[in-house]
This record gives C-alpha cells, sequence and structure tokens, in this order.
C-alpha cells in the first residue's frame, strides 16, 4: 500500500515561508553548548525541504538528511549540494 501524501515540495516551502530556521538552529546550537556538547553529526529526520542543512553543514562532520519522499530527497540534492 502506498502512503498517503498532500504535499510537494513547493508547498512545503510555502507553508513554511516564515519560519525562522536560522533561529531554529541557533536554539539547537545554545542546548548543545549549554550542556558541553559539541555538534559533530547530524542525522535530520523528516527533513522537509532541507532549509536547516544551510545552518549546520559547515559546523559539523556529518549531516545526514532523512526525507522519506523522493521528490523532497530530489529537491534537497537540488537545492543544497
Amino acid at each position: 500500500m502506498e502512503s498517503f501524501k498532500v504535499q510537494t515540495p513547493e508547498w512545503y516551502e510555502l507553508i513554511y515561508s516564515k519560519k525562522n530556521y536560522e533561529l531554529e538552529s541557533t536554539y539547537i546550537k545554545k542546548l548543545f553548548k549549554k550542556h558541553n556538547k559539541s555538534i559533530k553529526f547530524i542525522a535530520d529526520i523528516g527533513s522537509g525541504t532541507g532549509k536547516l542543512i544551510p545552518y549546520f553543514i559547515n559546523e559539523v562532520e556529518q549531516y545526514i538528511a532523512v526525507e522519506p519522499y523522493k521528490d523532497f530527497c530530489e529537491f534537497i540534492k537540488k537545492n543544497h549540494q
């Protein structure tokens, strides 16, 4: 049975166009710093269109974006390589 899906990457981008990914990434970084932990590896489960990637990619050893939908994966590859 095929999973039910109503979203496209373009629709997702529109819905989350006002989301502050920079603020979210800053919050995540502060949590790690507060607990004296460095971020070496990120597994972004349900990465959507990959909007958090630019905020971490140059600060970690490895960043893996995990997204179950093929069209979203293609969008990420096209826009974040």
